[in-house]
């Protein structure tokens, strides 16, 4: 799944299976009348992603407790935020300038957006990661790591998300200053501005989602509720939106 989008294009996948032949089209589409750079930039995103989720596995099979800071540098990456903001280029087709991707103040923007988007979905899975003892949680690792309370600590990280977000809205009024200092032409900002508003979606839909989407549901019924507390794997319904509460709260 990593090596698929840095093979040359029509080649079968080293591993047969219907998951790479699916993400082998998927990538043939995805790649379709973007530059070799834009391909680059997506592929090592997303060979970041999965690396980091195996790792993350890897931690938990092995019993390995992450600090604070260790933790945070693994979840800006297994949010998967930077291939899904390239991803974004390629739905309204048109790529932010190489120089505006290589210049800091856009690589911190992006991180900062992925550090939002993943504390806001550790506030909102928290129960649910409860119920399966999954440690990797911003949550869970304030309580461990600060001794904090369970509210304590909810209320810390959602103070860690506005200071993210308040970050971010800083960073995004400087990208017009960068453009100037860049001498872009009209088409590139254009292009930058599409960019930036891209990684504003993503913020506001990740949140969006997370209130609707049956997945991060209070309540769980039936096999999937056992199967959640006994710590089996099972499949999330991560489309559909949570059933209403028939006493009409949330």
């Amino acid at each position: 799944m990593v090596t698929i989008p840095f093979r040359r294009p029509g080649s079968a996948p080293d591993v047969v299976c219907p998951i790479t032949l699916a993400w082998s089209e998927v990538w043939a589409w995805l790649r379709d009348g973007m530059s070799q750079t834009w391909c680059d930039r997506f592929a090592a995103s997303w060979a970041r992603f999965l690396a980091a989720h195996a790792q993350e596995v890897r931690l938990s099979a092995e019993g390995v407790v992450l600090g604070l800071a260790e933790y945070l540098a693994l979840r800006r990456v297994t949010v998967g935020i930077h291939h899904s903001i390239d991803a974004a280029e390629r739905s309204r087709r048109f790529e932010v300038p190489a120089q505006v991707q290589a210049n800091g103040l856009m690589r911190r923007l992006r991180d900062v957006a992925a550090d939002a988007i993943a504390f806001m979905n550790d506030i909102h899975s928290l129960e649910r990661e409860e119920r399966r003892g999954d440690p990797h949680n911003l949550v869970t690792v304030l309580r461990r790591h600060r001794g904090y309370s369970r509210q304590a600590a909810i209320d810390e990280a959602v103070r860690m998300t506005v200071e993210q977000l308040d970050a971010y809205t800083r960073l995004e009024s400087q990208i017009p200053v960068l453009c100037e200092e860049l001498a872009l032409t009209s088409d590139d900002r254009a292009a930058v501005e599409m960019g930036v508003e891209g990684i504003r979606n993503w913020i506001r839909g990740n949140y969006d989602w997370a209130l609707t989407t049956g997945r991060y549901a209070a309540v769980k019924a039936g096999a999937t509720a056992t199967a959640e507390s006994q710590g089996r794997g099972f499949v999330d319904d991560l489309l559909s939106p949570a059933a209403p509460d028939p006493h009409g709260h949330g």
